[in-house]
């Protein structure tokens, strides 16, 4: 007869129990580490890509207000230091493998913005393209911005108002569309408008109202409606408004043009009323006073709309509202892969 051994496992078995075990326990273990390296990596990789995007921001605001003015590299050609004046914006150090904000401290007591930067070039082209480039392990990322203010748009010293000259082919209703989005441009002239309507006081100075272009879009409803706050993108709420500020014999269905979805805007513009960009096969030129519309990455998914200034030496000059948090004269390439295309306004009474 045969007896069930009931005093339990065997050598044999526990052997094969504890090696079972271990191996479980070290692919566990792999796995843990595993996933731990990967959200180390993916938590730098969004740290690094969220300070580049601060220091391009940060560039970009500077630009804006004409605070770039050169760039200046050091005696090994890798080295470089981006200026306003004298005074150091932005540095890059090929040996210490860092980017700062400001001057580079030999004592490394400024905490580096980006580090671990295997390269990095900065570039500021003739057209006052500002282009930075920026090599870690991550990844490289780069971005360009437009640098300095659109000085010869402007008119006269106290840069208030748009000369006609200045402005090529426009009739009186664009000419008028134009004065109304450069008159929400500066604060008394001098500070970047960051979203506010704007008035003029009985001096001729602007002032502001302290009502967003995004608080007026939505209305009475006021901040927290459907989730809207000044932070809200606003660069169709802007021009929205200074279309509801034309008189009504300048524009044809003023009421409906009236958007704050840079998708819904370009759908607006249909049939003729719709121009492709020279990057998109198109030849239209465009006029002062047209809508233009970007896609940041080359292509046809609008992100940010703006209007045409002028157009002069194969450059298209615009007017932006939320152009880095504020609104920006701007000039790009008429063939800038970037721009999508035109919509131009039902004017009438020209």
């Amino acid at each position: 007869m045969n007896q069930k051994n009931n005093g339990g496992f065997t050598l044999v078995e526990l052997v094969i129990a504890m090696v079972t075990g271990s191996l479980v326990f070290i692919a566990a273990s792999t796995l843990l580490l595993l996933g731990l390296r990967i959200n180390n990596l993916t938590t730098h990789t969004s740290q690094q890509l969220n300070n580049t995007r601060t220091v391009m921001t940060v560039l970009e605001r500077m630009a804006t207000e004409g605070n770039i003015t050169g760039v200046t590299y050091g005696d090994d050609g890798d080295s470089w230091t981006i200026k306003n004046g004298e005074k150091i914006v932005l540095s890059y150090s090929a040996e210490e493998q860092v980017i700062v904000f400001g001057k580079l401290d030999p004592d490394k007591k400024t905490d580096p913005v980006l580090d671990n930067v295997y390269a990095a070039h900065a570039i500021l082209e003739p057209n006052n393209v500002l282009t930075l480039a920026v090599e870690t392990k991550e990844g490289t990322f780069r971005s360009s911005v437009y640098c300095r203010l659109i000085e010869d748009v402007v008119t006269n010293q106290a840069d208030t108002e748009l000369r006609s000259d200045q402005i090529i082919n426009t009739d009186a209703s664009r000419q008028k569309f134009l004065e109304i989005l450069y008159g929400q441009y500066r604060l008394l002239g001098i500070t970047p408008n960051q979203g506010v309507i704007l008035y003029e006081d009985t001096n001729g100075q602007m002032y502001s109202s302290g009502t967003y272009y995004a608080e007026w879009y939505i209305g009475s409803g006021g901040w927290g409606q459907d989730g809207w706050n000044k932070d809200t993108p606003w660069c169709a709420c802007y021009i929205s408004y200074c279309i509801s500020q034309l008189p009504a014999e300048k524009i044809a269905n003023q009421a409906d043009i009236r958007f704050a979805n840079v998708d819904l805007f370009i759908k607006y513009f249909e049939g003729e009323s719709w121009k492709k960009s020279a990057a998109n096969g198109g030849t239209y030129k465009p006029l002062g006073g047209d809508i233009i519309f970007f896609d940041w990455t080359g292509g046809n998914d609008p992100a940010h709309v703006g209007v045409v200034l002028k157009v002069e030496n194969g450059k298209v000059y615009t007017i932006e509202g939320n152009s880095a948090g504020v609104i920006a004269l701007r000039a790009y390439d008429l063939n800038d892969a970037r721009i999508i295309g035109y919509g131009v306004l039902p004017w009438q009474n020209p």
